[in-house]
């Protein structure tokens, strides 16, 4: 039985995660309570995870992989011994924090109104080409619209009182 390794991580953001997984082959569980992580044997083991890789996923003698959301947000990763060494590595953790980034690069991206055009590899480094932001400059347009009927309005106005001052009204 390997002895499972936690470890803090900078992941808060379950969706990004979760994407993340699944763009390197994951399938990942997603659970509102913690579950139980299971043993290469399929043993039920102490470690509780939100987001879990089942075994099956990463090797016949693989644990689950799981991770973990603490109190303030952030997820903790559970990584047996083993699976250190064989099936979830720190190349795959590499990746695997890459695609976290850019997952979080493209939703606060998107959330600012830009959209992601290209994706680039460069040596291993993801580079997002985006397209500026739409929603300003929609935004902008409209802003642009109103202010000039305002004005229209208000020269309108001007004129009626210039004109009833004239007539004497």
């Amino acid at each position: 039985m390997s002895a499972y390794v936690s470890v803090e991580t900078a992941y808060k953001d379950q969706a990004c995660l979760v994407a993340a997984l699944r763009e390197m082959g994951y399938d990942a569980e997603v659970h509102v309570e913690a579950v139980p992580l299971v043993g290469y044997h399929g043993d039920l083991r102490p470690q509780r995870a939100h987001v879990v890789i089942p075994r099956i996923q990463l090797g016949c003698a693989a644990n689950d992989v799981g991770f973990e959301r603490g109190a303030d947000g952030s997820f903790k990763a559970h990584i047996s011994q083993y699976d250190r060494s064989a099936t979830f590595q720190a190349a795959k953790q590499q990746e695997l924090r890459r695609r976290y980034a850019k997952a979080v690069t493209i939703k606060t991206a998107v959330a600012k109104g830009y959209r992601v055009v290209e994706e680039k590899q460069d040596g291993g480094r993801i580079k997002l080409v985006e397209e500026g932001n739409k929603r300003c400059a929609e935004d902008r347009l409209v802003i642009q619209q109103e202010l000039r009927e305002l004005q229209r309005e208000r020269k309108a106005m001007f004129q009626a009182v210039a004109l009833s001052a004239v007539n004497g009204k």
